[in-house]
């Protein structure tokens, strides 16, 4: 099995709000809300971009990626 990966140097891309337009905070966020989610796991997390958004609204979120220079 092989594994989708980013080109770590240009992790930068990965932090830009456009990526919003796939899906907004809000989307991200309101399921875990209304459902009283206490644990997410973020798998294939890269930057963390949307991990940063969902941490605040749960009580632990695990980023995971299987690139280390992407954490």
């Amino acid at each position: 099995m092989g594994f989708h990966t980013f080109d770590a140097e240009q992790a930068d891309r990965l932090e830009r709000p456009g990526r919003y337009r796939w899906v907004s905070a809000e989307e991200l966020v309101g399921p875990l809300v209304e459902a009283d989610a206490a644990v997410v796991a973020d798998l294939g997390s890269g930057t963390g971009f949307y991990t940063d958004d969902v941490a605040p609204h749960v009580e632990t979120v695990y980023g995971v990626d299987v690139q280390p220079e992407m954490h």
